[in-house]
């Protein structure tokens, strides 16, 4: 079964989400920005289980 177009996509905003969250981390910002980046990329980890499920 193959994965909708839309599941990789979900997975590279996670993570590019995830890796914005680090970096902010790194460089001491806001901790609201740093939770609000760590919930989009939870967010877009969701959509790619539930949205993303493979097709049969």
């Amino acid at each position: 079964m193959a994965k909708p177009p839309e599941y990789g996509e979900y997975l590279r905003k996670a993570a590019e989400a995830q890796h914005a969250a680090e970096n902010a981390e790194r460089a001491g910002d806001d901790p609201s920005l740093i939770a609000e980046l760590l919930q989009r990329a939870a967010y877009y980890r969701e959509l790619a289980q539930t949205k993303g499920k493979a097709r049969s």
